[in-house]
């Protein structure tokens, strides 16, 4: 049986956390031995689930390998800190967690996705706790980022609790401060005006019940379009609230 190289014992897979199902594969030939031995005695329905469990194990595998080579290295690269932030979160480990992070944005402090990928690392099932963490990560991406963003990153930062925790009230259910929420998504637009801003900062709007300001978004967003928006009932929707 030909097998490929092992591309990680060689160095040369750098971004593990890009990796492709077939790359992953490739990195051990052990996980591939095991993986064919395996599927020779699966029946065809299971096939494509085995798959998909062993391309996790490797991936899992290769991930915590990565970390424990190069953490004494002096790391030069901010996707480093999120690659361990992320498998933070995935072991619930809050303490590494917020260690990875602080050291990141000391490193790296206007690295956005520093700080988007630490939103649900550690949370546990605190729901005050949660709420602070959500208010300080705002705060604390717009003041690292405020000479070059000005305020935009904190309407960001609640965009992305939002959509990765589907709150569907901002206003109402975070300690979100609603007025500065609004001039936020308004510097956010006055520098990326573009359609998908708009839609999701209406919808953000409309699900929090803020009448006038979804009336106000809509003025710019001409049409129905089907790749910004979950469905077309939810357009539909916030539009006839903004014409109320």
């Amino acid at each position: 049986m030909h097998t490929k190289s092992n591309a990680y014992s060689h160095g040369s897979f750098k971004n593990p956390d890009k990796a492709s199902c077939n790359d992953i594969l490739s990195l051990s030939d052990k996980i591939q031995v095991k993986l064919f031995s395996t599927l020779q005695q699966a029946s065809k329905n299971d096939k494509a689930e085995l798959i998909g469990d062993m391309c996790y194990f490797a991936y899992d595998r290769l991930i915590k390998d990565s970390i424990s080579q190069v953490d004494n290295r002096v790391i030069n690269d901010p996707e480093w800190f999120i690659t361990k932030i992320r498998q933070a979160t995935k072991e619930a480990d809050k303490n590494s967690c917020l260690t990875t992070f602080n050291e990141g944005i000391k490193k790296y402090p206007r690295y956005y996705n520093l700080y988007f990928e630490t939103i649900p690392c550690g949370l546990g099932n605190d729901k005050q706790e949660r709420l602070r963490k959500w208010e300080y990560i705002a705060n604390l991406t717009a003041k690292n980022n405020k000479t070059t963003d000005g305020d935009a990153l904190y309407s960001r930062v609640y965009w992305v609790v939002s959509s990765y925790f589907g709150v569907d009230n901002l206003k109402d259910d975070t300690l979100v401060n609603w007025p500065r929420m609004k001039s936020s998504m308004q510097q956010v637009l006055k520098k990326y005006p573009d359609q998908w801003n708009y839609t999701h900062f209406a919808e953000i709007s409309c699900r929090s019940n803020d009448k006038d300001f979804t009336r106000y978004l809509f003025q710019y967003i001409p049409r129905y379009q089907a790749d910004n928006w979950d469905d077309q009932e939810i357009y539909k929707y916030c539009k006839s609230y903004s014409t109320q």
